[in-house]
């Protein structure tokens, strides 16, 4: 059995932040924290947006992301977001 990849909770969120300052998906200016909307008035994410943060987050963790894990719920906020990587780590 391998052992799930030990990661807390806050190395993710800050990963996820600096990760949409990096994709060019938000202004380096911008603060952010877990309540941090990813779409609408948020950040203001589109498809294309997600699509790009998506292929990121399974080559930095190494997972692979089914269409039926891709609900809204699980990107509303960067805390949900963050939430869902760490269950998939921990799912691993």
């Amino acid at each position: 059995m391998v052992e799930p990849i030990s990661i807390s909770r806050d190395a993710i969120s800050v990963w996820v932040s600096d990760e949409l300052v990096r994709l060019e998906l938000v202004d380096a200016s911008v603060s952010m924290n877990a309540d941090t909307g990813l779409f609408g008035r948020g950040i203001g994410l589109d498809s294309v947006d997600l699509l790009r943060l998506l292929i990121s987050i399974e080559l930095k963790f190494d997972l692979t992301l089914e269409d039926a894990e891709l609900t809204p719920d699980r990107f509303r906020t960067v805390g949900t977001l963050t939430d869902f990587i760490l269950g998939k780590l921990g799912a691993q």
